[in-house]
């Protein structure tokens, strides 16, 4: 093939995919000596038994799932019909197939978190109003 890659399997030659799909399994053994389950390289072994590619796993290793760090900037807070057509766009996206289910599911509860804090500070408003009105009026004691 033009791009060096055997049908069915990724860039790395790794993991099987599509209709190639194999039950085939690493035959490295883990460290409490039951059979490695992940799929392998070429030579048989996955990326973390291949000793050809052991400072890539030491590497990963090292990282440990840490990402980048993002500076994020601070936004002003959405009002309620931005929140809508948001989450509009959101939902026609997940369902033409241009977003998935996760990233439309993590937009939808940041937009509901958003949504909840907004009506928390409606709220704290209102009290602080009332309490103001109530120490104007010092027939009616208020506990503190």
């Amino acid at each position: 093939m033009a791009d060096g890659c055997r049908r069915g399997y990724d860039v790395n030659g790794a993991t099987p995919q599509g209709p190639m799909l194999s039950k085939r399994a690493c035959t490295g053994m883990r460290a409490d000596g039951s059979p490695c389950s992940a799929p392998p390289g070429p030579g048989g072994l996955c990326f973390w038994h291949d000793s050809a590619r052991r400072e890539e796993m030491l590497e990963a290793a090292r990282k440990g799932g840490s990402r980048k760090v993002l500076d994020l900037p601070v936004g002003a807070p959405l009002g309620a019909e931005e929140s809508r057509g948001i989450l509009a766009a959101v939902l026609a996206a997940l369902l033409a197939g241009a977003l998935d289910a996760g990233t439309a599911r993590a937009a939808a509860y940041i937009l509901q978190v958003e949504r909840r804090i907004a009506e928390g500070d409606v709220l704290e408003r209102r009290v602080a109003a009332l309490e103001e009105l109530l120490m104007r009026d010092r027939s009616v004691s208020w506990p503190q």
